[in-house]
């Protein structure tokens, strides 16, 4: 039925009515608690990850592989399969935000319909030290720097791309608080860490 509602508005090049079936919004089970139901699936999947990657033999050879290719080949680990591995799990959370997006507030596939959020995931990585945890945390402070932009821009006039600065600022302390943290641990201990 509506496979031929779709031919029969695309032949004649008017909008269908019986189109409104087709609009992610309509799917029943994104209908019965909307956005709370995506934001649990978000949880759960930060949780699945945590899992996985400190918890598990896979997770180990993902972190040993990501960290020495080489070590992790003389210990016997297939760095072929463990990279493949990483990048189908990366892609599934991708598509997983992505979905978050589509169905939890746009409600249908639009041309540009992130605007950046990808770069937006690899400072709540890199901020959030690679620990799914951290990287929840970090991911809601970005949100609030985005929302927030937006209403100060709205009531007082800031510029938008403040926020960007201030997180590229944030990004870059806790990047070089790291490298400092490793540092000073090395001379201390006296170039043995």
């Amino acid at each position: 039925m509506v496979g031929r509602e779709v031919s029969f508005s695309i032949k004649k090049g008017h909008f269908n009515p019986g189109m409104e079936a087709l609009r992610l919004e309509n799917i029943s089970w994104s209908n019965i608690s909307g956005k709370q139901v995506l934001k649990d699936i978000s949880f759960f999947a930060a949780f699945a990850m945590y899992y996985l990657i400190w918890r598990t033999p896979y997770g180990f050879q993902i972190r040993t592989i990501g960290s020495n290719p080489n070590a992790a080949a003389y210990a016997g680990m297939s760095v072929v399969s463990g990279t493949t591995l990483a990048v189908i799990m990366s892609g599934g959370l991708a598509g997983l935000g992505g979905a978050v997006e589509l169905m939890g507030s746009q409600h249908r596939l639009m041309h540009g319909f992130s605007p950046g959020y990808a770069f937006d995931a690899i400072g709540a990585a890199v901020m959030g030290r690679h620990n799914p945890w951290g990287i929840v945390i970090t991911s809601f402070l970005f949100a609030v720097l985005r929302v927030g932009a937006g209403a100060m821009q709205r009531g007082m006039g800031v510029p938008l791309p403040l926020v960007w600065v201030i997180q590229g600022l944030i990004i870059i302390l806790v990047i070089a608080s790291s490298y400092l943290t490793t540092k000073l641990s090395s001379a201390v201990v006296g170039g043995r860490a």
